[in-house]
């Protein structure tokens, strides 16, 4: 059986196709939560969730407990459903791995066995979890809530903003996206105080996004990258002051600006050899919901010299170096390399 969308899962569920086994993992949490929600009230009857609904979260679950839970019966009812949260397979011992591979091998008919990851990245590429995934997608469904491309969040933006009774343009919608990522919970949650500060039955506009909402790490060191390689050196202090602000640790902060500064030499590079979007993404293994960083990086570096982003790369190498080997204080590092940078252009 194939990795299912969640889209594909819901309507399944909907129309009461549910399978003996389930797998979900991912990055968008709101999405994740709301299919187990609405798998749980498919399978366990209301008023029945003592006696047919079991809950396993814990790094000490074995798969012994596991198993017994899947194997009793349901009270009253043709099914039950047993969830375990955050089993790490990766680091399950041998013995305890054959255990759970033949569970799910032949799982227990009147049981509904759901697997979720939500504390931890899940790697699809690791041995161990890739048998686990093909052993899951055998008898039931592996589901991947990846993150929302850009389109599909702008008109999920601007349909909740209706709900609220304000106007969100896409526009606008886009601008916030840039401004606080992917997570559709954290968009949700700042359209509804945007809704709260225009008012019912205004619009939010593209002031009112700049006042109140704080941008992510990652949104602010591409911005941060940007003001470097233009020499707006009052700007890239001033953003990094803000990070600092915020309380962000200065190792998290060259983390996002390494990574924004090499999505910017990605760019300039596959620019220069007549690469397009769709080739960049593919050829640097980028996932297709994060477009749009590619679509702003070969817009921005286009301006960009490429011996000026690769002064700046060398010394993002040489910063991290010392921020992870030495005990010099990390404010200083990250202002050092900000005012290197700028100098280097």
């Amino acid at each position: 059986m194939p990795e299912l969308t969640d889209v594909a899962l819901m309507k399944n569920i909907r129309q009461g196709q549910i399978d003996p086994v389930y797998f979900f993992y991912g990055k968008e949490l709101l999405l994740l939560q709301k299919a187990l929600s609405a798998l749980i009230k498919k399978v366990v009857s209301p008023g029945m969730e003592s006696f047919n609904l079991q809950k396993f979260d814990s790094d000490k679950t074995t798969v012994e407990e596991i198993e017994n839970a899947a194997e009793a019966l349901p009270v009253m009812a043709q099914r039950k459903c047993v969830v375990v949260q955050n089993l790490n397979v990766e680091k399950l011992a041998a013995a305890q791995s054959d255990k759970l591979k033949a569970l799910l091998k032949d799982p227990p008919p009147a049981t509904v066995l759901v697997f979720v990851v939500t504390a931890f990245e899940v790697n699809p590429k690791n041995a161990k979890v890739k048998a686990f995934s093909t052993a899951v997608s055998k008898v039931g469904s592996v589901v991947d809530f990846s993150l929302k491309d850009k389109s599909t969040l702008v008109k999920a933006l601007c349909e909740h903003a209706a709900k609220r009774g304000a106007s969100l343009s896409p526009a606008n919608a886009s601008r916030l996206i840039e401004r606080c990522g992917q997570s559709l919970t954290s968009l949700y949650n700042e359209v509804d105080k945007l809704c709260d500060f225009a008012g019912e039955g205004s619009e939010i506009t593209a002031a009112h996004i700049d006042q109140s909402v704080v941008q992510t790490v990652d949104s602010s060191a591409f911005d941060l990258a940007k003001a470097v390689l233009r020499g707006q050196s009052d700007r890239a202090l001033s953003l990094l002051g803000e990070l600092f602000y915020q309380k962000i640790e200065p190792v998290v902060i060259l983390g996002a600006l390494n990574m924004s500064m090499i999505d910017l030499y990605r760019a300039k590079t596959a620019a220069a050899a007549g690469k397009k979007s769709p080739e960049i993404l593919a050829d640097f293994g980028y996932k297709k919901n994060v477009e749009f960083r590619v679509r702003n990086a070969l817009n921005d570096s286009s301006k960009m010299s490429m011996s000026h982003l690769r002064a700046c790369i060398q010394a993002l190498y040489q910063t991290d170096a010392a921020l992870k080997s030495t005990g010099a204080d990390g404010r200083i590092l990250l202002e050092e390399l900000v005012v290197a940078m700028l100098a280097a252009r």
